[in-house]
């Protein structure tokens, strides 16, 4: 219980100082007085965080009506308040007050509550906005310039809110579920992967779209690229070419990515391949192909998740050969890169380095 008063008959609730903690608008309407004397206007505020004492604002104390105390929501404009006597069957000559107060959301970007309407968001740029009025949906934008990753996070949330937020590709199709909080006023971090440079679409509102505040949370996007600058070549057509005794670095990322490299070879000889630096996440396994798409060497793997992936292959005839680079089971992606490197002579797994090559991709020949 908050409190007792005579005939509340209007009520609502809304956050109205901006802490993320509802307050009370409460209109009292007391028969037993005479009208203008105690019909009273009452804010309550939490004064202990399990709701067990309250504070007791009174706002005003001459009038109220039934329903007078309401809290509204509204957008940028011109607005007009319209009052009349209740029933239509009395005047005074006696004045009364009416008293209005506004609390500006922070949001600069409103209205953006579509696709077509979303708004530019910079990369490692906290933004301050609100979920305001109740249902708001924001959606956002932001440019990424090469395959990587991003990083969503929903900091400083109000109490009553569970900020929920996911990804659409320029196509509008979805690339990743809701991210979610644990619990209402708690983080939202999400990461997901862009498999390529473009535009990039955030949505975000309240889980329930049942809540609001006038209180901003902080919402940050950072982009960490990937190492590979050879994307996409997740085909033998599109296969980037390397060179023998140079080493490569490059990433599985998003989930199922595939990298294919081409590599001519001169005369028979046995091929070497070593691919290190392997994310404890990933199990990479290769297999060779020809340039007729047959393959020479079918899959090989490390024996465990990190390991080294390593195979000596004899080459018999020279040419243009393909090697097509994957995680094991298709299950799992990294932002770190491994390390490739083919050489027609043992490999010493010490001397690699994180040396990437600048190669281009090439067409296959038949």
């Amino acid at each position: 219980m908050v409190d007792k008063i005579i005939s509340p008959h209007s009520l609502d609730a809304a956050d109205l100082d901006g802490d993320g903690e509802l307050e009370f608008v409460v209109g009292e309407h007391n028969p037993f007085l005479p009208y203008r004397s105690r019909s009273r206007l009452f804010i309550y505020k939490r004064a202990e965080p399990r709701g067990r004492a309250w504070l007791r604002y009174e706002i005003d104390g001459r009038f109220e009506h039934h329903c007078g105390a309401r809290l509204f929501e509204i957008e940028p404009g011109r607005y007009a308040i319209e009052m009349a006597d209740g029933s239509y069957d009395a005047r005074s000559v006696q004045p009364f007050t009416v008293t209005v107060t506004f609390t500006p959301a922070t949001d600069p970007f409103e209205p953006n509550a579509s696709f077509g309407a979303a708004t530019p968001l910079e990369l490692d740029n906290p933004l301050q906005t609100n979920i305001l009025p109740r249902g708001d949906v924001d959606w956002h934008y932001v440019e990424v310039p090469h395959q990587g990753q991003l990083k969503v996070s929903v900091t400083e949330v109000p109490a009553n809110l569970a900020v929920a937020v996911r990804i659409w590709n320029a196509n509008r199709e979805t690339i990743s579920d809701w991210f979610r909080p644990l619990a209402r006023g708690g983080n939202t971090e999400g990461i997901i992967d862009v498999p390529t440079a473009g535009r990039y679409y955030l949505e975000v509102a309240d889980t329930e779209g049942r809540e609001r505040s006038i209180q901003p949370f902080t919402l940050t996007v950072t982009f960490e690229p990937t190492v590979d600058r050879r994307e996409p070549n997740d085909a033998l057509e599109t296969a980037t070419r390397i060179e023998l005794d140079q080493a490569v670095s490059a990433n599985i990322l998003p989930v199922r990515d595939r990298d294919w490299y081409a590599v001519n070879i001169a005369r028979p000889a046995t091929l070497y391949v070593l691919i290190t630096n392997v994310s404890p996440d990933l199990d990479i396994n290769a297999r060779l192909w020809d340039s007729q798409a047959s393959v020479v060497r079918d899959w090989f793997g490390p024996l465990a998740r990190g390991g080294n992936t390593e195979a000596a292959i004899e080459i018999a005839q020279p040419g243009r050969y393909y090697l097509e680079v994957t995680d094991g089971y298709d299950d799992a992606r990294s932002i770190q890169p491994y390390r490739l490197y083919l050489s027609l002579s043992p490999i010493d797994a010490a001397r690699i380095t994180a040396a990437a090559v600048s190669t281009p991709t090439v067409t296959a020949t038949p």
